[in-house]
């Protein structure tokens, strides 16, 4: 009997010993530190097959949390720096930095202990401390991986010619490369030895050469572009002045503008004032102008604003003197 009893101690003590151990991993995952909602804490998550970035190469989204973990993966998600823009499964790593954010879900009867409380072992390389958030209803936590995408130990370059094009008035051109359709660099030369940038090889647009409004390269109009006048010329014959009518020089006037010229094609400019001859006025003589034949004007009965007028019958007045004179010294005589 005592050998029989002694047989059946080492089978309990395995058993008794694989309990403690069970009990010892259970508590790295979780603590009883609420016990009024009767969950019990999470308070390290480990992740495994977390795959650093590599250029050209797609995502990994094939995560996985160690065998009896009480939390399990909800969501996995790729993007640039700072959550900016997310990649799709069929997009590939370019140079820069990248963040892999990870949504935990905690399982029945379990919860995450506090952000700030929990510990992150991945179970690959990552670049720095994970960042842990709580999610919006407190529910699950939210780790986010931060990498820099690496450039294949064994990169092969898969060259792609990039023909040269010419710029245009318009749009840049570029001058021709090689393209890595891996790692998406520029390369003057297929073997991928010479490096180049976009900056590098892109040519200027080369602008509208206008010509009397039009491009001479493309024909583009020039929104900017005022067409010069085209003067529309009547000719104005020589006019002679007259004794009461003034007379002009020969001259030019555009229909269009109504600027005057002294030449057809609209080079001299000249005013009415220096075309324009003035009048002669009369020249009379016995009465008469000699130029028009023009009689002397009537004079009116008070207008002695008249000049001529003015002179007439001073003198009328002075041949009345002159009469009476000789008449009254007649009369003396004869008394």
């Amino acid at each position: 009997m005592k050998k029989a009893k002694s047989w059946l101690a080492l089978p309990l003590a395995v058993c008794m010993f694989a309990v403690m151990i069970f009990s010892v991993a259970e508590a790295a995952e979780t603590s009883d530190e609420n016990p009024a909602e009767g969950r019990q804490e999470i308070t390290i998550i480990n992740t495994n097959h977390i795959t650093w970035p590599v250029i050209g190469e797609m995502p990994s989204y094939e995560l996985e949390v160690p065998a009896g973990a009480h939390y399990f993966i909800n969501m996995v998600e790729w993007t640039t720096k700072n959550g900016e823009n997310t990649l799709l499964s069929t997009d590939k790593f370019e140079e820069g930095e990248y963040e892999l954010h990870v949504t935990y879900e905690a399982k029945e009867g379990y919860q995450f202990a506090a952000p700030e409380l929990i510990t992150v072992l991945p179970g690959n390389e990552v670049q720095g401390t994970p960042k842990v958030e709580e999610s919006e209803n407190g529910w699950y936590r939210i780790v986010t991986f931060s990498f820099t995408a690496r450039q294949s130990e064994e990169h092969q370059h898969d060259m792609l010619v990039v023909q040269e094009k010419l710029p245009t008035c318009t749009e840049a051109g570029y001058k021709a490369c090689y393209q890595c359709q891996s790692c998406k660099k520029l390369y003057l030369d297929k073997a991928g030895t010479e490096e180049t940038t976009v900056e590098e090889i892109t040519l200027p647009p080369t602008g509208h050469q206008y010509q009397d409004g039009i491009c001479t390269v493309c024909g583009e109009i020039d929104p900017d572009y005022v067409k010069p006048h085209e003067h529309s010329m009547t000719a104005v014959p020589e006019k002679k002045p007259t004794c009461t009518e003034a007379g002009n020089r020969a001259y030019y006037q555009c229909e269009t503008c109504g600027k005057l010229y002294l030449d057809k094609d609209g080079k001299n400019e000249t005013t009415l004032e220096k075309v324009t001859i003035a009048v002669t006025g009369h020249i009379y003589r016995d009465g008469r102008c000699v130029v028009c034949k023009a009689l002397v004007p009537a004079v009116k009965t008070g207008d002695f604003d008249n000049d001529y007028a003015k002179w007439v019958i001073g003198l009328l007045i002075s041949l009345n003197i002159i009469v009476g004179a000789i008449i009254y010294r007649k009369s003396r005589k004869i008394g």
